[in-house]
């Protein structure tokens, strides 16, 4: 990942510029219009993790940086992101409401997924904190070296990916179409678990991010054969863009979806049709904020990178990978729809514990100890037979771990006492 500190970057300074202006008095009027008001920062994910980091640390530099104001942060949780995406959305747009989630919230919009009650192109956004391109790593038991490589071999290799429909498996029906090539994808790899399933042999590819699979390429086992990033990384100037091997203008436009998830990662949002003179100021407080130094300590205290862009920039960046013609939407949802029936393990026992609230949770099956990863918004969790939470899970339970693997994420967590 090419990690850019505030102080090198060009485009922020031309930022701070325009922040470090006098205000107009129609300015002075909007930033007043905060004073003695509370503003509301939602979290799409529950307390903890990288979008709750980042969303308590802008609340606090934006209510720094207009006087008066009170800004509290809700974690709003719930159906991947999208529970919060919806709130945001649909609140007052008089700039008391805004917020961060995922940015691959718009593939869900393309896809006219069940639930869904936003329209990211009408939103705008305040700016974006960080980059996490997507990268095509092959384990280094396989002979092949790049793309070309793979495709003159005509070797469908082990992929791994999440769930069918998952963003790992949409990012892998993507690779295949972009690049002409064909795997066999294994669901039931969620995290760091895919790069583990590479060094054990247990699969022969993966997507996944820079920054989390750098060191496995340092180490020799593995290798970086492709990114999905307008332009090359500059700690691996050898491995292609996705865009650079792709022929064709659907394909292309299915790479560029992928590259802005990547390009626009933990943006803050606003409800649609807020007055443009509130956004100014809302925007300029968000730029005078991440440009401060305390911010950037604060990042580096928390050993996190930036790589921040603001404003219209990153409206440019959404808006138009989420706009995308019927045939583009038509690929996509094959992508997804393609996925074949997959037999999901069931295992029943006795919890004999549990780990981080409910997150990990143990069961005695077959005289062995084993577990199951429970998330707070994919897995469906019921205790005689009603809805329950992960954290209301006991030990002497007696629990059916409904997954794909053993120690994997489950869809299902069913459980009586």
């Amino acid at each position: 990942m090419q990690r850019i500190r505030i102080p090198s970057l060009i485009a922020p300074a031309v930022a701070a510029a325009a922040v470090l202006a006098p205000q107009t008095g129609l300015q002075a009027a909007e930033a007043d219009f905060f004073k003695g008001k509370t503003a509301t920062y939602i979290v799409a994910t529950g307390a903890g993790g990288g979008f709750d980091f980042y969303g308590r640390l802008v609340a606090k530099f934006m209510q720094q940086n207009l006087p008066g104001s009170i800004f509290i942060v809700r974690n709003m949780p719930g159906a991947g992101h999208i529970v919060g995406l919806n709130f945001i959305y649909n609140s007052k747009p008089n700039g008391l409401t805004l917020g961060t989630f995922n940015t691959a919230m718009f593939l869900n919009q393309i896809l006219e997924k069940k639930g869904i009650k936003f329209d990211m192109t009408k939103m705008d956004y305040l700016g974006k904190l960080a980059s996490s391109y997507q990268i095509l790593m092959i384990s280094d038991k396989q002979p092949y070296r790049s793309i070309a490589d793979l495709k003159k071999s005509g070797k469908v290799l082990k992929m791994a990916t999440g769930g069918p429909g998952s963003g790992r498996w949409i990012f892998s029906k993507i690779a295949e179409n972009a690049l002409g090539l064909k795997f066999q994808l294994i669901p039931g790899y969620d995290g760091p678990d895919a790069t583990l399933a590479i060094m054990r042999g247990e699969i022969d590819i993966m997507t996944g991010s820079v920054e989390s699979n750098e060191q496995t390429v340092k180490q020799g086992r593995g290798h970086f054969i492709g990114i999905f990033a307008p332009k090359r990384d500059k700690n691996f100037p050898d491995m292609p863009t996705v865009r650079e091997l792709t022929t064709d203008e659907d394909s292309l436009a299915l790479t560029r979806i992928v590259e802005a998830i990547g390009g626009a990662w933990r943006i803050t949002g606003v409800p649609p049709e807020l007055p443009k003179g509130r956004l100014a100021v809302m925007r300029a407080a968000y730029t005078k904020g991440v440009l401060d130094p305390a911010f950037d300590k604060a990042v580096k205290n928390a050993k996190r990178d930036v790589d921040p862009a603001f404003g219209e920039e990153v409206d440019k960046i959404v808006k138009e990978a989420a706009t995308v013609t019927p045939r583009v939407a038509n690929l996509l949802k094959e992508a997804v729809l393609s996925a074949p029936k997959v037999t999901m393990l069931r295992h029943t026992g006795k919890v004999t514990q549990t780990k981080r609230g409910g997150r990990q949770v143990f069961i005695m099956f077959e005289g062995k100890e084993i577990s199951a990863k429970v998330s707070g918004s994919r897995t469906k969790v019921s205790i005689n037979g009603k809805g329950g939470k992960r954290k209301s899970v006991k030990p002497g339970m007696t629990c059916t771990f409904v997954y794909l693997k053993l120690g994997g994420e489950a869809t299902e967590l069913v459980c009586k006492n």
